[in-house]
């Protein structure tokens, strides 16, 4: 987590220096007076994804389930988003979306194992945008969510790969939040910087205890949350 701290910590300094080579800049891309769209844009963004701890899986062992836990380190990933503005500070954008966190342990039943591996997103998402100019004020707080299909690819074993305790691939609803701040940066160009959270729901997984995963188990929701950096940039 400090890790995760220091880097927040630079989004901020970053965001400062925007705010201050901001001062004299138009906002750019919004509509018009009259106007019921404005500039369509492209955004670039990175994204830090956090350590901790994973899905809470149910194995169905016999007589009794067995619980089952991945933790994650830090992981990243980045996307591409196609918008337009709208009116009173809207947004809607078609973003494609991919990040991935490495396996460090799994806690099995109570017992912390050492283990690798990978959970892997990638996803198409619609999201609506509201990012509200003020007067005098260079930056725009932003806000947004959205919801798509993800494609999960999760494989995690213990450190000698003998042992498969989850494996995944395939189609999954998924919807996201985020919120941050956007700085103009340039004619036409905004800075983004944004914290997001992102949950799969209702993934069906291969599992076990032990040896290859032989074991079906349902209703898993996996958790993102990252640290976004971007450009937004009009097409004019």
């Amino acid at each position: 987590m400090r890790r995760v701290a220091a880097v927040l910590a630079g989004h901020f300094v970053i965001c400062g220096l925007g705010l201050a080579a901001a001062q004299d800049l138009p906002y750019p891309g919004d509509p018009l007076p009259g106007d019921s769209i404005g500039t369509a844009y492209v955004a670039l963004r990175g994204s830090l994804t956090f350590d901790g701890k994973g899905a809470n899986v149910s194995i169905p062992t016999s007589p009794t389930a067995t619980a089952m836990r991945p933790s994650h380190t830090i992981g990243g990933g980045g996307a591409i988003a196609v918008g337009v503005e709208l009116p009173y500070g809207f947004r809607v954008e078609a973003e494609g979306l991919y990040r991935k966190k490495p396996v460090q342990s799994v806690n099995l039943g109570g017992t912390v194992i050492p283990a690798t591996g990978f959970v892997e997103t990638a996803a198409p998402m619609a999201n609506l945008v509201w990012a509200p100019q003020f007067d005098g004020m260079p930056i725009r707080p932003m806000i947004g969510g959205g919801a798509g299909m993800a494609y999960t690819l999760s494989r995690v074993t213990d450190s000698t790969l003998a042992n498969t305790y989850l494996q995944n691939s395939g189609w999954h609803f998924a919807y996201q939040g985020f919120a941050g701040l956007e700085i103009p940066v340039a004619q036409g160009a905004a800075l983004q910087a944004t914290y997001r959270w992102m949950h799969t729901d209702k993934v069906t997984a291969r599992c076990g205890t032990g040896g290859a995963a032989s074991l079906t188990c349902t209703n898993i929701g996996f958790d993102d949350q990252s640290v976004d950096l971007g450009l937004k940039i009009d097409l004019q």
